[in-house]
């Protein structure tokens, strides 16, 4: 019954609803071909694989991230409003035709 207020919840302490903000996610940014190049090499068993890479870049955590303190990393995290697929995709590319 919604005439009661349990005092516990978002509605009964006042509190406004948050809307969900309808922009478009944006694009990939480029990234430094050669930081991610060293990137790679230092820690390959962290992101051996692209979509272990592609987690990293969205912000995404792993166990093997974290365990090699790879969140500190400035690229982490990079393409956080990036659609994942699309960074997958750019991965894709990257490692085709490295710069």
């Amino acid at each position: 019954n919604f005439d009661r207020t349990c005092g516990h919840c978002d509605r009964c302490l006042g509190e406004v609803p948050v809307q969900k903000t309808t922009g478009k996610a944006r694009p990939p940014v480029a990234i430094d071909s050669d930081q991610l190049a060293a990137l790679l090499n230092e820690h390959p068993e962290a992101l051996a694989a692209p979509r272990q890479t592609a987690r990293f870049l969205c912000g995404l955590t792993s166990p093997r991230t974290v365990a090699a303190k790879l969140t500190r990393h400035p690229l982490f995290g990079s393409q956080a409003e990036a659609p994942f697929r699309e960074v997958m995709h750019a991965l894709a590319a990257y490692s085709r035709h490295p710069e």
